[in-house]
Formats: structure tokens, sequence, C-alpha cells
């Protein structure tokens, strides 16, 4: 009976020891963790650990703190990102998306492909309010709506 406790212990250490392996986070020269690419505005952009200083919407595309990444089941990834002028407008062109395009996110050496579901609006009150299926892994897009500085517009896309 010992030695049948002692294998099971050896194979679970060893599948742990596995899965570290796979879910190193390699960091590029630029600091990035991982990529956020939408083929269909032909935007790519990495981005840095939510703890980073240089995780900042001035400097980079925002991930919020209180965001799971993207391995975390039911987990919900949420950046943040400039519209409108300047260097820093990373999200100028998300307007141009719709229900049903594509959001890929590369993290830990894994592909995750997402589809966006729903979009609206709010009003910019320093707040968000994110409506989704809370049994999906989920990211979320935050930008200033295109031409209305009143509102902010709200990407919302579930795991393909």
């Amino acid at each position: 009976m010992g030695d049948s406790f002692f294998l099971i212990i050896i194979e679970t250490v060893e599948k742990e020891e596995k899965e570290e392996e796979e879910d190193k986070v390699e960091v590029s020269p630029e600091g990035y963790i991982g990529y956020l690419e939408i083929p269909k505005i032909n935007f790519s952009k990495g981005f840095v650990d939510k703890n980073s200083p240089d995780n900042d919407v001035d400097k980079n595309i925002y991930i919020a703190p209180k965001s799971d990444y993207p391995d975390v089941e039911n987990g919900n990834f949420i950046i943040a990102g400039h519209s409108g002028t300047g260097w820093r407008a990373f999200f100028n062109d998300l307007y141009k998306l719709e229900k049903g395009d594509h959001i890929n996110i590369s993290y830990k050496n894994r592909d995750y492909t997402y589809i966006i579901d729903d979009i609206y609006k709010q009003e910019k009150t320093g707040t968000i309010s994110i409506y989704r299926n809370q049994s999906k892994n989920t990211v979320t897009l935050v930008t200033c709506t295109n031409n209305d500085s009143k509102t902010q517009t709200i990407y919302i896309a579930y795991l393909d």
C-alpha cells in the first residue's frame, strides 16, 4: 500500500514539472510577455505584465489590475488603449470591428483565438461595467468611442 501511494506522488510531481515548463512566461527584449493581434485592422502589439511600471495606457496597451491572463479558466483578460491621434493611439481603429471578428492573443507559448460577441458603449465616468458570460474565457477591449468624447466602447470576445 505504501508503494502505491509513493507512485501516485511521483506521477503528480512529474506532471506538475511538465506543466511548469510549458507555462513559463517568456519576456521579449522589449519587456513584452505576450502579444495582441487583431487581423481585420492589421493590429499587432505586445503587452507587459500587469504589475510592470510600463503597464501604462500612456506607454502601451494597458492590462487592467483585476484582469485575468488568458490561461485562467473562465477569466477575463481586460485590455485598454487610447484611440484618437498620436503615437499612443494604439486602439484607434477598433471602431472598425464587428461581431464575429477575431482577436488573437499569444501568451506563455500558446495562441488563443477569441470571437467578438458584443460591442457596447458607456458614458465615461472613470469606471466601466463589463457584461459577459462568466462561464467563458473572455477578452475585453476598452477604448474611447470614435468621434464621441463622452463615451467609451467595450468589445467582448469569447474564446473560440
